[in-house]
Parts: C-alpha cells; sequence; structure tokens
C-alpha cells in the first residue's frame, strides 16, 4: 500500500476588505453614503466583512443607476417627430400633456 502524501490545503476567504463610498456624486453634489442595517457608511474608504463589501458595492450602483436615469428622456425624441411629421402637430399636443 503507497502512503498518501498528499495534503488539503485550506484556503481561507479574507476576513475583510475595503470600500470605498465616493465624496460626491455624479452631478457634484456631496453624497450622504449609505446604509446597512441601520450602520452609516459615509464617504471614504471603510474596512468591512466581504459580504457587507459586497452589499455597500451593490447599494453604490443602484444610487448611480438611478442618478443616470435623470439623464435619459422620458420619451423617445425620434418617436415623437415622426409622429408629429405623420400625424400634424395639432394631434400631438394631447401625447404631449
Amino acid at each position: 500500500m503507497a502512503a498518501d502524501n498528499s495534503k488539503a490545503v485550506e484556503v481561507k476567504e479574507p476576513e475583510f476588505e475595503f470600500v470605498e463610498v465616493p465624496e460626491k456624486d455624479i452631478f457634484g453634489k456631496p453624497f450622504d453614503g449609505v446604509s446597512v442595517n441601520l450602520e452609516k457608511f459615509g464617504p471614504g474608504k471603510h474596512k468591512v466583512t466581504p459580504a457587507l463589501a459586497v452589499e455597500i458595492r451593490r447599494l453604490l450602483l443602484i444610487r448611480q443607476a438611478a442618478d443616470l436615469r435623470i439623464f435619459q428622456p422620458t420619451q423617445d425624441v425620434h418617436a415623437m417627430g415622426i409622429m408629429a411629421r405623420n400625424y400634424g402637430g395639432q394631434q400631438m399636443q394631447k401625447y404631449n400633456s
């Protein structure tokens, strides 16, 4: 019988990660941070557990996506132009109000 010389290698997950919360939002205004379970993470670098780091990054992405929606038009300008040409400007007023 051959001796088993292989050793099990245990890989440890990191005990903490650094997450950076921006000081300003995309509009240049001060960013107030995010809250997770009533714990506030303001602007700056934070040393947190990996699970908490994932949640903070997720909340930051959600906030960024919400801010970017402000820049997107609520109506399709190209489609509205086509409708205005096809139906005349008179009837389009009821769609715009």
